[in-house]
């Protein structure tokens, strides 16, 4: 079962806008794909700050003489970082475009998610839990 936390704009009418859900935990995607899942995903900032510290990552590893075994490990470690911070980061641009945590509902998959939280609270009483 996953977790999923399920987001909706405070100004919306909820029968017209599908809220927006993100799973809880490791982003697979964003790990072995980072700038290139941040600039797919609209985070301009997050994907240039990748940018910037994997190439200072790199020159600093070569500054060092760091051998080929240690920059694979620090990239490795730099790509697993970026796994677990990656559905964080949605969220947080999610609630900066005016989003607001609405709860978390644990299904198989993200459709069923969406069925879920909706047979659990119908349209119509949405109240912003904030973060």
């Amino acid at each position: 079962m996953r977790v999923y936390t399920l987001h909706h704009p405070n100004d919306a009418d909820v029968l017209q806008d599908d809220p927006v859900l993100i799973r809880e935990g490791f982003n697979w995607l964003a790990a072995v794909f980072t700038g290139l899942w941040a600039l797919c995903s609209g985070l301009w900032w997050i994907s240039l700050l990748l940018f910037v510290v994997s190439i200072g990552l790199h020159l600093g590893l070569e500054f060092i003489g760091a051998g080929p075994l240690i920059q694979i490990v620090a990239g490795f470690g730099l790509s697993a970082i970026v796994g677990f911070s990656a559905n964080d980061w949605r969220r947080v641009k999610l609630y900066r475009q005016g989003f607001r945590l609405q709860g978390v509902v644990a299904a198989p998959d993200v459709e069923s998610a969406r069925r879920r939280w909706f047979e659990l609270h119908p349209p119509g009483g949405l109240t912003g839990a904030g973060y």
